[in-house]
């Protein structure tokens, strides 16, 4: 749908408001355009395994193959048929499970920034883990966030720390001085870790910060 149509249905909108229909409607192109993949995707693979079944079948005429052979073969196909099955299955269900997720976590983040994309991924990971922990059971989306990144003040562009007094600064990553690459590879913790990389940023000439 292009801008021009809009306006002739909804004379009097905005440029916010047609920016917005206009958002909907490419989303919902999106969508469909990934829904007919997924299908030109399935059609190819049933397409292959059809073409490979006749193949082994006339591999098997032309060998004179007894029955045995045809029923060991036949209950070989009917096994793989399984377990593709299982697997597109279990394939579904992880891409909607992630999708969920993100959508999850774009959706709390708001306006909220982080510092380096390593960093997002470092969270986005914590979230979803979290949305399947007993420790954040009956906590909102925003509340889980909070509890992950209260301590971390260099997650998110524009945050300061905040010095206590007679203290350090709270939750702020940088703060020790590292030497070697070595010392931060080995940190566990993955937000702390790509934290540390940016704050050293020297050591790590290959990241764009």
């Amino acid at each position: 749908m292009k801008r021009e149509e809009i306006k002739a249905i909804f004379a009097d909108a905005t440029d916010e408001q047609l920016k917005a229909v206009m958002d909907l409607n490419g989303a919902d192109v999106e969508k469909a355009k990934s829904k007919v993949t997924a299908l030109e995707t399935e059609l190819k693979e049933k397409k292959e395994a059809i073409d490979n079944f006749n193949k082994e079948i006339e591999e098997l005429k032309t060998a004179n193959a007894s029955g045995e052979d045809w029923k060991a073969k036949f209950e070989a196909l009917q096994a793989e048929n399984v377990a593709k099955e299982k697997q597109a299955e279990a394939d579904r269900i992880l891409a909607e499970k992630t999708e969920s997720i993100n959508k999850r976590f774009e959706a709390v983040l708001g306006d909220k920034k982080f510092n380096h994309d390593a960093i997002r991924e470092a969270y986005l990971k914590k979230f979803g883990d979290a949305l399947e922990s007993k420790e954040y059971e009956g906590q909102s989306d925003a509340d889980i966030l909070h509890a992950l990144t209260k301590d971390d003040a260099t997650a998110f562009t524009g945050v300061t720390a905040v010095k206590l007094a007679g203290g350090t600064p709270q939750g702020t990553l940088g703060s020790k001085k590292y030497s070697s690459r070595e010392e931060i590879n080995a940190i566990k913790d993955a937000s702390t870790r790509q934290a540390e990389m940016i704050a050293h940023a020297h050591l790590f000439p290959e990241l764009k910060v």
